[in-house]
């Protein structure tokens, strides 16, 4: 009996530790380093696009993270460039 009850709260820990971890990463994409931004501030004009997965092209990883806290939604990195979609990109002011 005992093993049964170590089983069942070895799984309950399991689904408590993924329901408590937060948003998971989608296979393939990369997460932003939001915390390294000084969004309080602005971001920099500087030119090293990055792909979300939103399909929006920001023009740096800075301007995918304003866009993330402005919308309160996850956005990853799907790739490092332009989406090949999206003709816009997005600056936040």
């Amino acid at each position: 009996m005992s093993a049964m009850r170590f089983l069942l709260l070895a799984v309950a820990f399991v689904c408590l530790s993924v329901l408590t971890s937060g948003v998971a990463v989608p296979p393939g994409a990369i997460e932003p380093h939001c915390d390294q931004s000084d969004m309080a501030h602005g971001c920099p004009r500087l030119w090293a696009p990055v792909c979300g997965t939103n399909g929006q092209s920001y023009d740096n990883e800075c301007f995918l993270c304003l866009d993330m806290q402005k919308k309160k939604t996850p956005i990853f990195i799907t790739k490092r460039g332009t989406c090949e979609s999206s003709g816009d990109h997005l600056f936040i002011d």
